[in-house]
């Protein structure tokens, strides 16, 4: 398939198949559309989306040389063709420390989160669901490192946020609520 249009449906059927924990149909999917970069270059989201949604399966299969490779690629890109205050940068950026916190690379873990959450503070405001979801990402990495009152911190800001759903439990879980 050469069709732009046929490989975003690749894409959001992979993304679908990730979402139902069938991880590697996802992942033979986001590689089968990778071999058409060529095709997708003028479609730089679609390019980097892909890669930064591979890189996020392979996270999740435990593969994570392969995620950070692909996730450092997809952030590379996006500060390029996106800009350096893109909420696409923002969310590769968290796939990233994700990646780096599961690694055990926690300073660099905190620093991608960091910057993910500078991105998403200044494009959608202080008190945005992004923005808690990334002050429980900052929790997650500090905790790593012994620093609960940090962690408690963070999550105390991420409460402000009014969070429900899946990122609400997991706050509430986190904190020991």
């Amino acid at each position: 398939p050469t069709d732009v249009l046929v490989l975003e449906s690749q894409n959001t059927l992979a993304l679908i198949l990730q979402a139902t924990g069938r991880l590697r149909e996802a992942e033979a999917i986001f590689r089968e559309i990778l071999k058409y970069r060529d095709v997708l270059r003028p479609q730089d989201h679609l390019e980097t989306a892909v890669l930064s949604n591979l890189g996020a399966v392979y996270g999740e299969l435990g593969d994570l040389s392969s995620a950070e490779k692909l996730l450092r690629e997809a952030v590379d890109l996006r500060r390029v063709r996106l800009g350096p205050d893109h909420p696409r940068l923002a969310l590769a950026l968290a796939r990233l420390a994700t990646v780096l916190c599961d690694a055990g690379r926690l300073d660099e873990a905190e620093a991608a989160a960091r910057e993910s959450l500078a991105i998403r503070q200044k494009v959608f405001g202080p008190a945005n669901r992004e923005v808690g979801r990334t002050w429980i990402q900052l929790a997650e990495i500090v905790r790593g490192r012994g620093e609960i009152a940090r962690a408690d911190e963070f999550l105390t800001r991420a409460a402000s946020m009014h969070l429900d759903g899946a990122e609400g439990a997991e706050l509430l879980y986190q904190r020991g609520l």
